[in-house]
């Protein structure tokens, strides 16, 4: 149990990094568009160190699976696409 503990404190300390979905987005906040290409989007994905990307057809936009922390992605609470 003893060891356990230890391996449980010792991911906590190294500080697990996260991983999340979500919508890629382009220097303007912007979700990245596609059409039906999911080739594109998953070789941008794979570009900003990601496994999976997809274009959702339904949004016409980029999806990712499995986005790390360090990579941003669009959401409704933080959009800023178009706005001055």
């Amino acid at each position: 149990m003893k060891i356990f503990i230890a391996f449980i404190s010792a991911l906590l300390l190294l500080g697990v990094e996260s991983a999340r979905d979500g919508y890629l987005v382009d220097e303007k906040a912007c979700k990245l568009s596609c059409f039906i290409n999911n080739k594109w989007c998953d070789c941008v994905w794979k570009g900003r160190g990601g496994n999976y990307g997809y274009c959702y057809t339904g949004k016409l936009a980029c999806y990712c699976e499995a986005v790390p922390d360090n990579v941003k992605v669009w959401t409704y609470e933080t959009n800023t696409c178009g706005k001055k």
